[in-house]
């Protein structure tokens, strides 16, 4: 479909929000760089707004921290949002079949099959699991 795109994951978006979290200040750069173009559009799906507002929420416990992140995602502040659709479901349920045991989520192999469906070769994320499956910028 569209190549030069980038994948946003849950971490990277939670780090911003979050001055305690270890990736804190290289998240401040990471989504900086985006919000510049350096890495391309970003796309950023249902699932990573979920995870995102409710991590938020569980880790602070302050509505307005998952609320602000929240409208900076569904207004597309950080790129494109991107809704699952049924056959993207099922094939994120596949690929979960065959790497759960690799401690990726159900919402890390979704971002996988958005970025096949996309034909998508990047992602910021902090998360290791991703190596050697998809490029990680993180």
């Amino acid at each position: 479909m569209v190549s030069n795109l980038i994948l946003v994951d849950t971490g990277v978006i939670a780090a911003f929000y979050n001055s305690r979290d270890e990736h804190h200040s290289r998240s401040l750069e990471l989504l900086n760089n985006l919000r510049q173009g350096k890495y391309g559009p970003g796309i950023l799906t249902d699932y990573v707004f979920n995870e995102t507002v409710t991590l938020l929420y569980i880790r602070s416990k302050k509505a307005d921290v998952a609320l602000q992140a929240g409208e900076v995602i569904i207004t597309e502040k950080l790129g494109k949002f991107l809704p699952m659709t049924y056959d993207l479901i099922k094939k994120t349920w596949d690929k979960y079949q065959k790497l759960i045991n690799r401690g990726l989520s159900f919402t890390d192999c979704s971002l996988l099959v958005v970025a096949e469906y996309l034909e998508c070769n990047d992602i910021l994320s902090f998360a290791k699991e991703f190596d050697g499956l998809i490029n990680r910028i993180s």
